[in-house]
């Protein structure tokens, strides 16, 4: 190119139009594109990399608008750029008393990276990791005002490219996770350079990087699709169980406006887009269509940008496709300052993703809020991110796969204020599965850890050994959530005489996300205490089996609830479980009870047996005379010996993982106080938490005696339960907290 730079002979390839009339015009520009950087790559062209920063370019960011994968074209851009910076090789430093984990943060983009990784800094562990913070030095002030910690390292940078990089190396960190690669050339040519052994990125790139030297996206696998969702990436994905996202709780939301005070309609419901202009894909039109064309005293508002040649353009191409007089009932405002934003949010009755593009932050906001998004499911992560938030939520429905769904869940939301209202509540009221997850946190931990510890890659193609955080097989897994008993039997091995109480649904849901990618079960084992008296078993049920759907879900229980609780057993059998009804009494009105509860069982066509408990209870610890249980005194190995279950029924209590459940119970009891000092032995117990890795709990499975199992008999001795038996000093029964 004359008086030019080479590169700028396929600076075009930048461009992607921010609005398209139709799918037509979108075939014809993504052809165009791919050919061009084919052609463009068939040059083999090197370039100045200490220049790129400033004369190259990056993709666009309205490609993934176009509800296309990415992936290839991506790797077509990193491929141009890539072959410059081979003379970059991988550090070979290694990690110290601490790991080095640097947050790199280019231009423009910190005020995500401030909300939504601040609280993630802040509660890393001081003690296993040093933190470093890499930023433009024109915001050292913003960074040092806005962090507690007194032990971040602060490395800042300048506009020398090349002068960054020697900064950045010589920090040595251990890993790198870039806020964003791709968003801009310096965060795009920044990983080419190799910054550090292990490079990631996370979710505020959305999808894959397509550079082939960041070696990990980390990513929530509820938010990936089930089949093969590596292909989608050239990184190694790394899933979390949680989001990976550190969401903190808003603290400056404006305070509410009515409508007038915004010029809004007073009646009838608003349906808010908060995305940005490039998001509204041509198939959107007509969602928005069927939306007013069934709600007849609704309005659509959407956001646009600044630039009147792109909102006239929109105008022309949403008037033509919804009509003149549904276009009367869309309201377009301009960019608005982020408490304008806040005061549209709150008034809003839905809030609508894109079917092409899932609001992430936005749909956070509105869920803080307390507004429902209606979102369209789609094939890849940026159109997953909403239907992955209403997971936590345990609200599926608003997660849609076609426009019908989408424009009737919107429907219903805007003109059923019952059903809005009770969907709100439920949101509002599950914040705190979402907001501020502290096990977001141990998973960055556990990820940092396990990257560094793993064989590094090659420089130019990645090819990482697998994490060791495969979930290990097992035959069973008892599920404790309920600690009461509407029975009271003499030597109960959960010692449900001295307690009552369930555990929460968000207890559960939160050891469920912890659990599930390190053990997976042929059997989960639902018990109490008496599981049915949780009022959300239903939604345990459920919960289980999304994280474990692939497990057989059975209930171990003693019945008499069924009547009062007829939705469980369809439940159940729906989800192909099995009932294990325990019979405890020969008392007249017992088993009357007892039969009513069979009934039920056969009505069902659920499979189930009856467990003899009357005549075949066995006596785990012993009672003196003031009705207090006390510990067996046996050799452990002769105890374990005889122990009916051995390492076969390991159990969930509390977020931890017992060698089984009489265990954990009694652990249980000695920390909380209901069973005597005597018991303090069953606390020593190290039962494993949810940063275990799988050979410790490979360790717990074949593990045999230990110095607890002295807790139990050397031989069992089998107690006939022939009426209620009531312990003399059980007449107070304090609940437990649900943690």
């Amino acid at each position: 190119m004359p008086g030019g730079k080479a590169v700028w002979k396929w600076k075009h390839l930048w461009y992607c139009p921010t609005f398209f009339e139709n799918e037509d015009e979108i075939d014809a520009y993504w052809n165009h594109l791919n050919n061009d950087l084919d052609t463009a790559l068939a040059e083999q062209p090197l370039f100045n990399w200490q220049q790129l920063a400033y004369d190259g370019f990056t993709h666009s960011f309205n490609l993934p608008h176009l509800n296309r994968s990415c992936r290839d074209v991506l790797e077509k851009f990193s491929s141009l750029f890539s072959p410059s910076f081979s003379h970059f090789e991988r550090p070979d430093w290694h990690p110290g008393d601490k790991i080095r984990v640097g947050f790199l943060v280019t231009p423009g983009h910190e005020g995500g990276f401030l909300r939504l990784c601040t609280g993630l800094i802040e509660k890393l562990d001081s003690e296993k990791f040093e933190i470093v913070l890499i930023y433009n030095e024109t915001m050292q002030g913003e960074y040092e005002n806005r962090f507690q910690r007194p032990d971040l390292l602060h490395v800042r940078y300048s506009a020398n490219f090349e002068q960054t990089v020697r900064t950045i190396r010589n920090a040595q960190c251990d890993v790198i996770y870039y806020w964003k690669v791709g968003t801009d050339v310096w965060n795009f040519f920044l990983p080419m350079c190799r910054l550090a052994p292990i490079q990631c990125t996370s979710w505020s790139t959305h999808g894959t990087s397509g550079v082939p030297h960041v070696d990990y996206y980390v990513t929530w696998d509820k938010a990936e699709i089930s089949e093969s969702p590596q292909d989608q990436y050239t990184e190694k994905l790394y899933c979390f169980a949680s989001k990976p996202l550190f969401e903190p709780k808003l603290n400056d939301i404006p305070a509410p406006v009515s409508r007038q005070q915004l010029n809004l309609p007073e009646t009838g419901a608003i349906y808010f887009c908060p995305h940005r202009s490039p998001k509204y894909h041509t198939m959107f039109d007509d969602y928005l269509k069927g939306i007013l064309e069934r709600d007849v005293s609704g309005h659509i508002v959407l956001l646009f940008g600044t630039s009147p040649v792109l909102r006239q353009r929109f105008v022309e191409r949403l008037r033509g496709h919804v009509g003149e007089e549904l276009f009367k009932r869309i309201i377009m405002l301009p960019h608005l300052h982020v408490q304008d934003y806040y005061r549209y949010l709150s008034v809003a009755t839905v809030v609508l993703d894109s079917p092409v593009y899932a609001g992430e932050i936005t749909a956070v906001d509105a869920f803080f809020c307390g507004v429902p998004v209606v979102t369209h499911t789609g094939d890849f992560l940026f159109q997953r991110y909403t239907t992955a938030f209403y997971s936590v939520f345990g609200i599926e429905c608003l997660a849609v796969t076609t426009k019908a769904d989408y424009v009737e869940q919107a429907i219903k939301l805007g003109t059923n204020t019952e059903y809005r209202e009770t969907v709100s509540k439920q949101i509002l009221a599950r914040h705190n599965r979402f907001f501020e997850n502290e096990h977001t946190i141990h998973e960055w931990e556990r990820f940092f850890t396990e990257a560094v510890s793993n064989e590094p890659c090659s420089a130019k193609v990645p090819q990482s050994k697998p994490l060791a955080h495969q979930a290990v097989p097992i035959n069973n897994l008892d599920i404790n959530v309920a600690y009461g008993c509407n029975l009271q039997c003499g030597y109960c091995t959960h010692f449900c005489s001295w307690i009552s109480g369930i555990v929460s649904v968000d207890e559960l849901i939160e050891t469920f996300r912890a659990w599930h990618l390190k053990v997976l079960p042929d059997r989960l084992l639902v018990v109490g205490g008496e599981p049915l008296l949780h009022p959300e078993l239903e939604t345990v049920l459920q919960e289980l089996h999304r994280y474990w759907p692939n497990s057989r879900i059975d209930l171990l229980t003693n019945g008499l609830l069924f009547p009062k609780k007829p939705n469980i057993l369809p439940l159940l059998k729906e989800l192909k479980g099995y009932v294990y009804i325990s019979r405890h009494f020969q008392e007249e009105q017992y088993l009357l009870e007892f039969e009513e509860a069979l009934e039920c069982l056969r009505k069902s066509g659920i499979s189930f047996s009856i467990a003899p408990s009357d005549r075949d209870w066995r006596k785990y610890y012993m009672m003196d005379l003031e009705g207090h249980a006390v510990p067996y005194d046996s050799d452990p190995e002769k105890a374990w010996q005889n122990c009916c279950t051995k390492n076969g029924c390991p159990s969930l209590l509390e977020n931890k993982l017992y060698k089984c459940a009489h265990m954990a119970y009694a652990a249980l009891g000695a920390r909380k106080g209901f069973l005597t000092s005597q018991w303090q032995i069953a606390n020593h117990y190290q039962p494993l938490d949810a940063t275990c890795s799988s050979r410790e709990i490979l360790s717990l499975l074949s593990t045999e005696a230990v110095d607890q199992c002295r807790i139990c008999p050397e031989s069992y001795e089998l107690v006939s339960l022939r009426n209620k038996h009531i312990h003399p000093g059980s007449a107070v029964k304090p609940a437990l907290p649900a943690s």
